[in-house]
């Protein structure tokens, strides 16, 4: 469902006002008769304010407008996933997903998560299921709270029992998240927050989905470059969910640029979406670290990776025969392992 469809459905009264207002702000700029989507208007708005900037303000054109209707943006994307991802629209009562715990369930130490999302249902999984695995001051790839200082908000998302000392799985959250927000007392620093949904909280620190996105500066540079380096030196990766879109082009130059092996091809990829046109769309970017050795494992959804044994998939070439006699249905070419489970996507 498109972004706006969702948030016209919000059942929230007290969100009504904001709703209408971000609505109205959409028509301003196409029309009455326009459906664009997310993406397109806040690159229009982005557009808009550039020319401001390079002309100066114009009758019934100003910058200012741009800014508020750009806040007003990011703030639907706060009441728009809380309202889908709590219980009611209260933000202190976030809906428990468990395919994310058992995704959890599945990581060791080692792993890393690279996330475009900006919700926090991965975040809490780790909080409420990450027990000896997830160190939040490590594990988001942030500056670090001073020693015995909480004032970055890191307490709150640490589970009841913490891994060892400096270890962690990592989860890099390219786009912001939620939960983030800039730290006023840091040039190109973020803390935490403990109520991500909460329309009180102060303005969560996003990229926007626009073609000019602004990693280049931290904090995200550093992001960014932590997930290269990642992808430079990962066996196996696993995409979950994500499409690829064309117009992401800043997600294809990452896997582009830092899949590109040598001596060292990939060992698996493994590809988790219902739409059979958007695994193909992400194998063939990560073409570049991809030889007749590697195994690429193809699901319609999260269930049909939870249900296989990791080391089926995270050791070697064995793995592939075990699967041939298991009574999955597949088909085998360079490498390739195509399982179609009969579960519903999820």
């Amino acid at each position: 469902m498109d972004f706006f469809q969702q948030m016209q459905r919000i059942a929230n009264t007290s969100l009504r006002a904001k709703v209408d207002c971000v609505l109205e702000d959409v028509r301003g700029l196409f029309g009455t008769l326009s459906r664009p989507g997310l993406e397109l208007v806040f690159s229009t708005v982005d557009e808009y304010s550039n020319l401001l900037k390079v002309i100066g303000d114009v009758k019934g054109r100003h910058q200012d407008d741009m800014r508020q209707i750009r806040d007003r943006l990011v703030e639907a994307i706060r009441f728009v996933l809380g309202s889908a991802l709590t219980v009611d629209g209260n933000p202190d009562n976030v809906a428990p997903c468990a395919l994310h715990r058992r995704l959890v369930d599945l990581l060791v130490l080692s792993d890393t998560m690279i996330s475009f999302n900006y919700d926090c249902i991965l975040d809490y999984a780790l909080k409420y299921h990450g027990n000896d695995k997830w160190l939040p001051q490590q594990g988001y790839g942030l500056k670090l709270a001073p020693k015995g200082n909480d004032k970055l908000g890191f307490k709150f998302w640490n589970p009841s029992s913490l891994p060892p000392r400096n270890e962690s799985v990592h989860l890099y959250k390219l786009h912001g998240s939620l939960n983030f927000v800039v730290d006023p007392d840091r040039t190109g620093g973020l803390r935490l927050i403990d109520k991500p949904y909460d329309i009180s909280s102060p303005t969560p620190a996003l990229i926007p989905p626009i073609s000019n996105k602004g990693y280049g500066v931290n904090p995200w540079k550093i992001l960014w470059q932590k997930a290269a380096s990642t992808l430079q030196n990962a066996s196996t990766i696993v995409f979950i969910g994500y499409s690829l879109p064309p117009t992401d082009l800043h997600a294809r130059a990452l896997l582009w640029i830092n899949l590109r092996r040598y001596n060292s091809p990939l060992k698996s990829i493994i590809v988790v979406n219902p739409d059979q046109t958007a695994r193909t769309r992400t194998l063939e970017a990560c073409a570049q670290g991809i030889d007749a050795h590697t195994r690429i494992y193809e699901f319609e959804s999260l269930l049909g990776l939870l249900e296989l044994h990791r080391h089926e998939w995270d050791t070697e070439v064995q793995a592939v025969y075990d699967l041939r006699s298991s009574g999955v249905s597949n088909s085998f070419g360079s490498g390739l392992v195509n399982l179609q489970p009969s579960v519903d996507s999820k």
